[in-house]
């Protein structure tokens, strides 16, 4: 087994034998550190446990994560969907990673929500929908048919015709998310042959949403109407949130679901998203 830092960016695991290359991403986010403890984790107990290929274990947005903030300039999994801007940082900071990101043919980017929550959420491409529920096995997955074009990080592992998944493993303060989020590192690496691991694990019964629709904010009074659990059911016509004079509404003719709601309004950045239910 042969581990070497990569400055400023992490470490690769390689096992020394032919195999696929799998990124484990933290930190995409700087106040989510549950990934960063779930690679500390992987580091101590199974990394020299490798068959074949690579693992690399990928700090995103160290710099954010020093000042204990979401981003510095602009949300990093957001800036693939603008034009690029070399004067902020996340723009930069992707430029470092991309020759890494493209050389994957897989990668899982760990997360968590800073509200309390009680379910896992996995996100996907459409396309690998089962992938994803056999390796994330998340009580709830988020799916998107333009994932390619989402502006996420992993977002560049599909453009390159590998398999770009997230896990949105628990609350910040939530001291199992770390667990969750190792658990699906361990079921991916064995999914793609890396590693010889019974996780004896059930199967579990996960509810399928498809992306509509991402709420931004305008100003900073943006604020909902009520406190909202994950996954809220709004009625067609139904009013959830004002900014100002504007109001926020399902404005369909079906039910729509507010997921990954966020507590603090930061202009720039989503506030969470409208989904529709698949199963």
């Amino acid at each position: 087994m042969k581990y070497s830092i990569l400055p400023g960016i992490g470490l690769m695991i390689d096992s020394e034998q032919p195999g696929k290359k799998v990124g484990i991403l933290a930190l995409t986010h700087g106040n989510e550190p549950a990934g960063l403890y779930a690679q500390e984790l992987f580091l101590n107990a199974y990394s020299n446990k490798i068959t074949s290929g690579q693992v690399y274990l990928i700090q995103v947005n160290p710099k954010a994560y020093q000042s204990a903030v979401r981003f510095i300039d602009v949300n990093m999994n957001r800036i693939g969907k603008f034009s690029q801007d070399l004067s902020r940082y996340e723009d930069q900071r992707l430029l470092e990673l991309m020759e890494i990101l493209n050389k994957l043919d897989v990668a899982l980017d760990i997360h968590s929500v800073p509200t309390e929550i009680h379910q896992t959420i996995g996100i996907a491409d459409l396309k690998h929908l089962d992938f994803a529920r056999e390796v994330l096995k998340t009580d709830i997955l988020l799916v998107d048919e333009n994932f390619d074009r989402a502006g996420s990080v992993v977002s560049f592992v599909n453009r390159n015709g590998g398999i770009g998944l997230g896990v949105e493993c628990g609350s910040h303060a939530d001291d199992f998310a770390s667990q969750n989020a190792l658990q699906s590192i361990l079921r991916l690496l064995v999914k793609m042959d890396m590693l010889d691991l019974n996780l004896d694990e059930q199967d579990k019964k996960t509810e399928v949403f498809r992306f509509f629709e991402e709420i931004f904010p305008e100003t900073l009074n943006f604020h909902y109407l009520q406190s909202y659990q994950n996954f809220s059911e709004l009625q067609p016509g139904e009013i959830f949130a004002q900014d100002g004079e504007k109001i926020y509404k399902n404005q369909t003719l079906a039910p729509k679901y507010l997921g990954i709601i966020m507590d603090k309004v930061i202009l720039g950045d989503g506030m969470g998203f409208l989904f529709e239910k698949l199963s």
